[in-house]
């Protein structure tokens, strides 16, 4: 959350000389929130959880790491042409 209202006050202060970097700034706080919205979304599942849902998979370890970014491009959270 840190992030997200930093880059929106870096947003609302170079709007109007920089839209550019304000652009930059909105695309870090579209791209946070979605990682905290992720994060919330597993968080309320372990707290849910009674043991009678699906098991989940564990936490992806750094062998993982190419798996993990070709998601998140094919999700549409990361953009190729940055």
């Amino acid at each position: 959350m840190s992030v997200i209202t930093v880059q929106a006050g870096v947003g609302r202060h170079v709007l109007d000389r920089q839209p550019e970097q304000a652009r930059s700034a909105l695309a870090v706080i579209e791209t946070t929130g979605r990682e905290a919205l992720q994060e919330l979304g597993r968080l309320l599942g372990v707290l849910r959880e009674d043991g009678c849902g699906p098991a989940r998979a564990p936490a992806p370890r750094i062998a993982d790491l190419d798996d993990v970014i070709r998601a998140a491009y094919e999700s549409g959270l990361l953009d190729r042409q940055r």
